[in-house]
């Protein structure tokens, strides 16, 4: 269980933005972002693609579903649930406790000092070439969730994802390396010394909020939990069980 809780954590640390503490990107900003990026609408062919090709033949017929429809359905199975997602990581730890915990040890003024410095030039410019690589973590966090749902639930569906798949190499619209090595290189390259406080005082928010799990939050994190009622979204689009 708290190998468990320390997933979760870093997975929150991942989808929030590193002044977390502070304000929480709406859930379903981040959802859609997330999925209207490239790698957010190639795991939504490969999930469309599962669908077509395990649906019930009849079913479509009956109920109209082309691959427009299939596709659109899809999407909506997945912004519902990576909301739900993101919704529940941002409750997954006493913020309370969180905010406490990052005062005590950066002091009083930290906080205020964190927002004010995200308004700082180069802050601006290291969050925004980080933010690929946090819309590509909610992705994967949200599919490979639906992956360990799909066995789960003994779905008629094929997985999605690379890792559920057995796939040695990420999707090539995946983000997340070449995004990794251009904020390691802008961090590099960069005198501000508005930039490395930053980075301290983050480095002190995702410790203060890993301290801080929820573990009766962080349960319902759980597949099963989180999914619960896809089977029946599913089914109206015409995917059963085995």
């Amino acid at each position: 269980m708290r190998r468990f809780l320390l997933a979760t954590a870093m997975l929150a640390y991942a989808i929030l933005p590193a002044a977390a503490l502070l304000a929480n990107e709406p859930p379903d900003t981040l959802v859609r972002d997330a999925l209207d990026a490239p790698y957010g609408r190639a795991m939504l062919a490969r999930f469309a693609a599962a669908v077509e090709k395990t649906a019930e033949a009849a079913c479509r017929r009956e109920r109209g579903l082309n691959s427009p429809a299939l596709a659109a359905g899809v999407r909506d199975v997945m912004v519902r649930y990576g909301v739900r997602l993101a919704t529940l990581v941002n409750g997954s730890h006493d913020e309370g406790a969180a905010a406490k915990a990052f005062a005590a040890n950066m002091g009083p003024d930290a906080a205020a000092e964190l927002a004010r410095l995200e308004r700082d030039p180069e802050v601006a410019r290291f969050e925004e070439l980080a933010r690929p690589r946090r819309l590509a973590s909610v992705v994967t966090q949200t599919f490979e969730q639906f992956d360990h749902y799909i066995a789960m639930a003994s779905l008629k569906l094929e997985n999605v994802t690379p890792v559920a798949r057995g796939e040695q190499e990420p999707m090539p619209e995946d983000p997340t390396v070449a995004t990794e090595e251009a904020v390691e290189k802008f961090i590099a390259q960069s005198s501000s010394h508005a930039l490395q406080r930053y980075l301290e005082l983050a480095d002190q928010v995702e410790a203060a909020r890993t301290r801080s799990v929820n573990s009766e939050n962080v349960r319902k994190l759980e597949p099963m939990e989180l999914f619960a009622n896809a089977d029946r979204d599913l089914a109206a689009l015409c995917i059963g069980k085995k």
